[in-house]
């Protein structure tokens, strides 16, 4: 594990120098590359070999893949001192707002929702800034089956925090089969990023678990941990059960995500799916109250609109 991770920051740098693309700066340092595409985080596609029928096998296996280098450097670079700015405004507002009113005599206040501490979810709302995202794209999600672009947002992780959440689908499956996906969520990482567990084939099979909730939070002997960084998109069906990972970093880990589906149907079926669902927060044992119902797309309310900070 540690000479993979190794091999990936020096590719990294590689690319940062010479502004090759992924598989590029990998073959130049390391040669071609013969791994299995289902033992890891997916096929090193680079933006041109996006219509791969090697990628579309892995979303359709497994339900997920990572491609690489989608996204050239400078816009990565660009996007990311934009949510780092965006970031810092709201990570102060909240820290003004809880002294305010704590000084005010409010008792218990937060800067963070419970089960949210040290996470930043944002409206995307600047189509210039995310038009590089987009047409990396365009192509792959047409051949999954989900032309239409849903809706998006900006995910802040600082150190030290996320991973409360179980595993947990955004729709309860099965998935059709590729090519008639009925929606998918592409997630573009800014920083050095492994914010993801999921379990490779239960967008078609529900994993199992040993104890209802309590065994979604837990490790699952089948997950696994995608690895992507700046510049790569990862892919995942809708009906997938994966959650956030702690950010075991010194730096902050950012992301951006957009969803795309095959009808405005699909999208009222996840919102009335969020509108039920329930994840169990933390380690706390599966009992009335400790489970919480969230609105995915303002990760700062609940499902009723109320503000949780």
């Amino acid at each position: 594990m540690t000479r993979d991770r190794d091999t990936k920051r020096a590719v990294r740098a590689r690319m940062r120098a010479t502004g090759e693309r992924y598989t590029q700066a990998r073959s130049a340092l390391y040669g071609s590359s013969s791994g299995n595409s289902a033992s890891g985080s997916g096929p090193d596609a680079e933006g041109g070999a996006m219509r791969s029928e090697e990628v579309l096998e892995q979303l359709d296996r497994d339900g997920y893949a990572v491609l690489r280098g989608v996204v050239p450097a400078e816009a990565v670079d660009e996007l990311r001192g934009w949510v780092d700015q965006l970031a810092d405004a709201d990570i102060d507002w909240r820290m003004r707002e809880a002294r305010r009113r704590r000084e005010e005599g409010e008792s218990d206040v937060r800067a963070f929702a419970i089960g949210s501490e040290g996470r930043v979810g944002l409206a995307l709302d600047d189509d210039t800034r995310v038009a590089p995202l987009l047409e990396s794209v365009a192509d792959i999600a047409a051949r999954i089956g989900t032309p239409r672009r849903g809706r998006g947002g900006i995910a802040v992780c600082l150190p030290g925090w996320g991973g409360h959440d179980g595993l947990h689908p955004d729709l309860s499956g099965p998935a059709p089969e590729i090519g008639r996906w009925d929606g998918v969520i592409f997630t573009w990482p800014l920083t050095v990023w492994q914010g993801m567990r999921l379990v490779p084939g239960s967008h078609r099979r529900e994993p199992i678990f040993r104890e209802t909730f309590a065994g979604a939070v837990a490790p699952h002997p089948d997950e696994v941990h995608v690895d992507a960084g700046p510049g790569d998109v990862v892919i995942n069906s809708i009906h997938i059960w994966k959650s956030a990972t702690l950010n075991r970093t010194t730096e902050r880990r950012s992301e951006i995500w957009i969803g795309y589906t095959d009808s405005a149907e699909t999208s009222s079926k996840v919102k009335a799916h969020w509108a039920q669902a329930e994840i169990l927060q933390g380690d706390a044992p599966p009992e009335f109250g400790n489970a919480v119902k969230v609105d995915p797309w303002h990760p700062t309310r609940n499902v009723e609109g109320a503000e949780t900070t």
